[in-house]
């Protein structure tokens, strides 16, 4: 525990946060870069792409939004893609699911077409 405090302690003092901590790596993520990543899973699941906004911090600092990119899922597809080998998180927006980039590790992107290719094969 210690140790990982350090890590992140010297990560801010040396100014590498942003590379470094995943947090930070995602919340200064470029648009573009965001939607260029939507655009490719979107080819691959045949979904649409969303423009919408993050939460940083899963909504601990109330009011504040960070523009974003997303997919765009019909119906309240949560539990399905919770309950997928690994889980995808992803928030219910009226009755459209969006899996937002800005929280999705870039590793990751073919994760979500497996699970969203799945979905949309059913």
């Amino acid at each position: 525990m210690i140790t990982a405090l350090q890590h992140v302690l010297i990560a801010h003092l040396d100014r590498s946060a942003a590379s470094k901590i995943p947090f930070w790596t995602m919340a200064t993520a470029p648009l573009e870069a965001l939607r260029r990543r939507a655009e490719t899973v979107a080819a691959a699941t045949s979904t649409k792409i969303i423009e919408t906004s993050s939460l940083p911090g899963a909504g601990s600092t109330p009011g504040t939004t960070i523009p974003s990119v997303g997919i765009v899922l019909q119906g309240n597809r949560l539990t399905e893609l919770r309950n997928h080998g690994v889980p995808i998180i992803a928030r219910l927006d009226r009755d459209t699911t969006v899996i937002d980039f800005r929280s999705v590790d870039s590793a990751d992107d073919s994760v979500v077409i497996d699970a969203v290719s799945l979905l949309t094969a059913s």
